[in-house]
C-alpha cells in the first residue's frame, strides 16, 4: 500500500487489513503528518519503506509497487489507503488455497464505491470504518463517466455490456489478488 499524509485513513485501514494479510509493504510518499508513526505503531511487523520516486507519477508508482510485489512469495494484492478488501478471512484463505491447488494464480475482486449517507455523523477512528460507513454501489453497475449520471447513459451502458457491444467496463476499480 502506498500513502502520502494519510494519518486519518491509516487508523482504519491498518487494523482492517492486519486481519487479512500476514505481511504488508507500506510505501511512504514523503508524508509530513503522523502517517509513518501510525504505521510503526499499528503495524510494527510490516515493512515500512520510503518511495524511491522524487515526484508522484501514477505510472512510475505502479512500477515501484510491482517491484515490491516481485519480492513477495505467494499471494499479494496492491491497494491504496482508500481501498479496503472486505471479505471473511477464513473464506479468503480457503478460496486462495483451493485456487492454488488448481493452479489458478489470480482472483479478480469487485470494486464498490462507498457512499456516505450521513456525512454529519463523523466516523470514530476506534471502530471499523466499514461497519460505520457501509453504503455503496458496485462500480461495474454504475460507471463514472466524469459527468453526472443520466438514465439514458446508464441504460445504454448496461445494454452494451449485456449485448456484447462493449467488452469491458469503464472506470472500473476492480483489484486482483495474485500469486504471480
Amino acid at each position: 500500500m502506498h500513502f502520502h499524509n494519510e494519518a486519518r485513513m491509516l487508523k482504519w485501514w491498518l487494523p482492517h487489513h492486519l486481519n487479512l494479510f500476514d505481511h504488508g509493504i507500506l510505501i511512504n510518499h514523503s508524508s509530513t503528518d503522523d502517517s509513518v508513526d501510525i504505521c510503526r505503531s499499528l503495524a510494527p511487523h510490516w515493512q515500512l519503506v520510503n518511495t524511491r520516486l522524487s515526484n508522484f507519477n501514477a505510472l512510475d508508482n505502479d512500477f515501484e509497487v510491482m517491484r515490491y510485489e516481485a519480492t513477495v512469495e505467494g499471494w499479494k494484492m496492491a491497494l491504496n489507503v482508500t481501498e479496503f478488501l472486505v471479505c471473511d478471512p477464513v473464506t479468503l484463505e480457503k478460496t486462495l488455497t483451493q485456487m492454488q491447488s488448481n493452479k489458478q494464480l489470480c482472483l479478480k475482486t469487485r470494486g464498490v464505491v462507498m457512499v456516505d449517507c450521513d456525512p454529519s455523523l463523523i466516523a470514530n477512528p476506534n471502530n471499523s470504518l466499514i461497519q460505520q460507513k457501509h453504503h455503496g454501489y458496485i462500480e461495474e453497475d454504475y460507471p463514472y463517466f466524469g459527468k453526472s449520471f443520466s438514465r439514458l447513459r446508464t441504460g445504454y451502458y448496461k445494454y452494451a455490456l449485456k449485448s456484447g457491444l462493449r467488452k469491458k467496463t469503464k472506470g472500473s476499480r476492480n483489484r486482483i489478488i495474485h500469486a504471480h
